[in-house]
């Protein structure tokens, strides 16, 4: 098993599935820091490998932030994130609307 191998995470991480444990072991032999997941438990196994999870809602903010999408379609796509089968609380959804401040 090489650095890359995501089956060298596997005996701490058996609770992953293969998708997870790829893009940890990916992050970790490239030297990238972020993993992009919604996935409580690889969220929680990326913390523990140091990397920095990220997920959808993350990724809208940061979009908006860096100007490639106006505060106003972040505000819609978050809105039509709560439409979707990713498993968050609208508490969550509100305060990521929120932190978009006022709309032009």
């Amino acid at each position: 098993m090489g650095p890359g191998d995501p089956g060298a995470l596997k005996p701490g991480l058996p609770h992953l599935q293969a998708g997870e444990l790829a893009a940890l072991a990916m992050c970790r032999h490239s030297g990238v820091s972020v993993v992009l997941t919604d996935d409580l438990a690889a969220r929680q196994a990326a913390k523990k490998l140091a990397l920095v999870p990220v997920g959808s809602i993350g990724v809208i903010l940061r979009a908006a932030l860096e100007g490639l999408v106006t505060r106003a379609d972040a505000r819609l796509l978050l809105q039509r994130l709560g439409r979707t089968t990713l498993f968050t609380t609208p508490a969550l959804l509100e305060a990521a609307i929120r932190s978009l401040g006022p709309l032009d």
